[in-house]
């Protein structure tokens, strides 16, 4: 009270304080100081109730309104009482139902003297990882005027509660238990229970950065979302971006060639404008689709003049070759390159497909004993720059093919194949000739022959001379 209440010299207070219920007068005490205004009171049980009075007075006598007997309560402690029969049900990946029970007469002041401790205020709702409780613990507090039953069957000393738990860590084995509080102090857990939620979206992605920028692309590069965001088996990563004009944001559009390595945690973000600004989205995938998205702002460079591709061939063997262009002069400009292929004397290029990461391309499904004309192709978004063309053979003889495709080689083996039979047919005429030929069977085949056969010839004409003679 201030000075002008004090109507005269010798103002105290005089606390009378009593536990409520006993027949004892209590303890009174006198405070002189007019400026106090606390008191303490040696209790001995926890939240037990007093019936205390508070006086003022000055040497004429008391003051003349009666004082107000009011009940307060002694210090809180830890709360005795423990909920029953904790359950869960309807799991899925980020919520699930709690059910417990708990005793009705907590709601009264038996209750709360005896087994609170203390003010009945709430229930805690402690959980966390398995097996990693000193780092994912946490506890959320549930007011149990939020889970009282609108109807609680009379006659009944029991009440069952039921609360929806959201947010929880997804693809997750928790633990959980319930505590109840008081205004000061947590009481004793139920037993704990442990349940898995379902495998969910996943969180964002950390440390986005672009580290290149050039005239049409960026080098994105991440890390995975932390292990407890992860919340399912990570299968890849998607990028999207969108221009930035200002306070303006253009349409997003998704990367035409998504990751699908989950392993994968750098990627070129190409086709874009020379001298704009983007935001670049990278998102996390599970089975379950993208999760929450991570972005970063950057702007491409100026259009830097694009220059004619140098390369070379190597590996070439009967169905493949390997073209392998040099980097240096495009490094940090993403550049993609293509290969154009095609036999000689054929107007048709036949293309790889896009190179973006790396300096080389395998061109296979190529005939044997086949030449070749190769070129190389840079490709920035706006312009295209090709390189000279060079020729090159693969290993072994060419197959033969269609007659139509090739009609000389068809006609010279048919040209030779009758020239063939024509010496096979001559030679044997002349043979059957040579064996009916009178002339050709008397002439001797060798020189003693020819001796033998003119020694029989003298001897016939000596005897035809002397039969004349005779």
């Amino acid at each position: 009270m201030n000075l002008l209440e004090h109507n005269g010299p010798g103002f105290k207070y005089q606390v009378t304080v009593r536990q409520r219920g006993s027949i004892a007068q209590g303890t009174t005490y006198n405070v002189d100081n007019w400026m106090n205004n606390t008191l303490e009171h040696m209790a001995t049980d926890p939240y037990f109730p007093y019936a205390v009075r508070v006086q003022a007075k000055n040497s004429i006598g008391d003051s003349t309104t009666e004082a107000q007997e009011k009940t307060l309560y002694s210090y809180e402690d830890v709360p005795g009482a423990i909920v029953k029969n904790v359950e869960v049900s309807d799991i899925s990946a980020s919520t699930v139902k709690l059910t417990w029970t708990w005793d009705k007469i907590w709601l009264e002041e038996s209750g709360a003297i005896a087994q609170i401790h203390g003010e009945f205020r709430a229930f805690k709702v402690q959980f966390w990882r398995v097996d990693e409780k000193m780092s994912t613990f946490q506890e959320r507090e549930v007011s149990w005027v939020e889970v009282l039953p609108k109807e609680v069957p009379a006659g009944s000393q029991s009440i069952k509660s039921s609360y929806i738990m959201r947010n929880l860590p997804q693809n997750a084995a928790i633990s959980l238990q319930i505590c109840v509080t008081n205004n000061f102090y947590v009481g004793r857990p139920s037993d704990p229970i442990t349940f898995t939620t379902y495998e969910g979206v996943p969180g964002p992605v950390n440390m986005l950065e672009a580290r290149i920028r050039s005239s049409n692309s960026f080098t994105l590069v991440w890390l995975p979302p932390l292990n407890e965001d992860r919340n399912g088996i990570i299968r890849g990563y998607d990028i999207a971006y969108q221009t930035v004009d200002g306070l303006a944001l253009g349409s997003l559009h998704d990367r035409s060639e998504q990751i699908n390595d989950p392993n994968s945690v750098s990627a070129v973000l190409s086709g874009l404008l020379p001298n704009m600004k983007y935001r670049i989205h990278v998102y996390a995938r599970t089975q379950f689709g993208r999760g929450e998205g991570s972005f970063i702002e950057a702007s491409t460079t100026e259009k830097a003049a694009i220059g004619t591709p140098k390369f070379e061939i190597y590996n070439v063997h009967e169905n493949s070759f390997n073209v392998t262009w040099v980097p240096d002069a495009y490094f940090g400009k993403h550049i993609v390159h293509y290969v154009e292929y095609r036999k000689e004397g054929h107007s048709d290029w036949q293309r790889s497909t896009d190179e973006i990461i790396n300096n080389y391309k395998a061109i296979n499904g190529l005939e044997r004993g086949t030449y070749y004309e190769v070129r190389v192709t840079a490709y920035d978004g706006l312009y295209r720059a090709s390189s000279e063309v060079q020729n090159v053979g693969t290993v072994g003889f060419a197959a033969a093919r269609a007659i139509g495709s090739n009609y000389g080689w068809f006609i010279g083996i048919l040209v030779a194949g009758v020239l063939l039979i024509g010496a096979a047919v001559w030679i044997y005429l002349m043979h059957r000739w040579r064996k009916q030929d009178p002339r050709v069977q008397e002439k001797p085949k060798t020189p003693r022959d020819a001796k033998a056969k003119k020694s029989e010839h003298e001897k016939m004409y000596r005897d035809s001379d002397e039969d004349f003679d005779r």
